[in-house]
């Protein structure tokens, strides 16, 4: 506990000291006399010293007295350095040194924030803390930054923090406006030193951007390889875009990029045998570009003999159900098996590509590529279907979709072996999900406008404007958020919670394989949506 020292401060100036005296003594005197000449009258001697005691006071106040109260500072004063770690950061446009490509803003920030000699000085008096801040609402957001919510956080340790230096570079798209949140730290006598990174304008660069290519292909289809080709560079740039596989095969086209601006282009490849590719695209350095690093991609392609083997687990034959099946079956490159218990009717779904029952052994499940697991619970997949599903995505790659339905079913999975491959927490005030009455809208996360899952075109500016346009879901799983580990590709719309937006859609990877998790069954509207 400080110790508060108090004190009664006056300011005695030499006029007030003199005056004041000169008028208190005239003023006993008087009263002696006056008190004399009434023979010692007790009452004017209570008058008189009345009259003696407001003429103190008013020399006293003459004096301006002040109750002083000295609170020391705490023994470690702060020095608050908060650095910006949004996506943004990862920007490559810092020149550290002549002849050096740039670096990130957030290797740079990284560099000072652990550059000890740099705060030495500063150390010798307060006491440094380093924070990071980028979204708020939830673990590991990284797709937005929120200045006022970093700001806000000082006001709760005003009473230690001595300043706040940020380092960023100001690209505040998130919560209210930092202006509100700085003026209070203002009047509160905490300055805000603000260290702006990066540059104004993008550094000259041609970069490859957006080669989305399946992870697995069919043999003899083929394949096609989108690219895009961003400039910033104030001319326009005639080069050419080159295709390897390591088949041996290869293809090259001349593109003209116009000055900051992008080309669009797809190559094609048809694979004639099976087995493990990569698939290299490249574009020469162009005069004057910075950096080199964004010239080449080179993404993996798994290629199979046969169609790849789909296993779809449902309940009832809802609509997302119905929609699934029949696309897969119009694919020539699916081979798709149905499993449709019918909870209380005690038989399941019987035709063509049905299921009577989960696969028996291990062999017999691990022909599917993908599982689409739906409103399905403890009553119809057993803890052994549940433990193989584990194994079929950890050690073989394979992917498991989860789509809640209404009926709530599927969070019952979450106390078997399939529990660890869950990539969202689910909310306990919601086990039947949340409907509404009105549509409601998707919207898509940074990762989720990179993501070839959520890529339904090849310009990521129509992708974007694609799904803002798509019809919307009236109902949802009761999602809390995305547990860390995950990547969040779209999230509602219109609604939050205390972690932030909604998650819609999340995918983790687990093993060897890959988790996907569908909060909403709409899906089947957006046939209506694309075409």
């Amino acid at each position: 506990m400080m110790d508060v020292q108090q004190a009664l401060r006056f300011q005695w100036s030499p006029s007030v000291l003199v005056g004041g005296g000169i008028v208190l003594i005239g003023m006993v005197v008087l009263s002696i006399w006056t008190w004399r000449r009434t023979g010692f009258s007790k009452g004017v001697a209570i008058v008189e010293l009345l009259r003696i005691a407001i003429a103190t006071l008013i020399v006293v106040l003459l004096a301006q007295p002040e109750w002083i109260e000295v609170t020391p500072p705490p023994e470690h004063p702060e020095v608050l350095v908060l650095s910006d770690v949004s996506n943004s950061m990862d920007t490559e446009d810092v020149h550290v040194s002549e002849g050096e490509p740039p670096i990130s803003r957030r290797a740079w920030v990284e560099r000072v924030t652990g550059d000890q000699a740099f705060w030495s000085k500063l150390e010798e008096r307060y006491r440094v803390v380093f924070e990071p801040f980028a979204a708020s609402g939830g673990e590991n957001r990284r797709d937005g930054s929120d200045y006022a919510a970093a700001l806000a956080r000082v006001l709760e340790r005003e009473q230690t923090v001595r300043g706040v230096v940020v380092l960023g570079d100001g690209d505040w798209n998130e919560g209210s406006p930092p202006l509100e949140t700085a003026a209070r730290l203002a009047m509160r006598r905490i300055p805000i030193f603000a260290v702006p990174t990066g540059q104004e304008t993008p550094l000259p660069d041609l970069a490859l951007r957006n080669v989305n290519v399946p992870a697995v292909t069919v043999e003899e289809r083929t394949l096609r390889i989108p690219f895009s080709i961003e400039s910033t560079i104030g001319r326009d740039i005639q080069t050419i875009a080159r295709l390897r596989v390591t088949d041996g095969e290869s293809a090259a086209m001349a593109v003209r990029v116009p000055a900051m601006g992008r080309f669009q282009g797809a190559f094609t490849w048809t694979p004639s045998m099976p087995g493990e590719f990569k698939i290299r695209l490249t574009i020469p350095v162009a005069r004057g570009e910075t950096s080199s690093e964004n010239n080449e991609v080179i993404v993996p392609v798994r290629v199979q003999k046969e169609a790849i083997q789909v296993l779809l687990i449902e309940g009832t034959a809802r609509w997302e159900y119905r929609y699934l099946r029949n696309a897969f079956e119009r694919d020539p490159g699916v081979d798709v098996h149905a499993l449709l218990f019918h909870p209380g009717l005690g038989r399941t779904g019987g035709g063509r590509g049905y299921l009577k029952s989960f696969p028996q052994t291990r062999e017999e499940l691990a022909r599917y590529d993908v599982v689409f697991v739906g409103d399905v619970g403890v009553d119809q997949l057993s803890p052994e279907a549940c433990r193989r599903l584990k194994g079929l995505v950890e050690q073989q790659a394979s992917g498991l979709v989860l789509m809640p339905g209404l009926a709530g079913r599927l969070r019952s999975l979450q106390q078997t072996a399939l529990g660890e491959l869950f990539p969202v927490e689910l909310d306990p005030q919601l086990p039947r999900g949340e409907g509404s009455a009105q549509l409601q809208p998707y919207a898509l996360t940074d990762f989720g406008r990179k993501s070839l899952l959520t890529k339904l075109t090849d310009d990521e500016v129509e992708n974007l404007e694609l799904w803002e346009r798509l019809p919307g879901f009236s109902w949802h799983a009761g999602v809390l958020r995305a547990l860390p580990g995950s990547e969040t590709l779209v999230v509602h719309g219109a609604a939050s919670n205390a972690y932030g937006r909604i998650p819609l859609i999340v995918t983790r990877p687990f093993g060897h394989g890959k988790v996907l998790f569908m909060a909403t069954d709409g899906a089947w509207r957006w046939r209506r949506g694309v075409e």
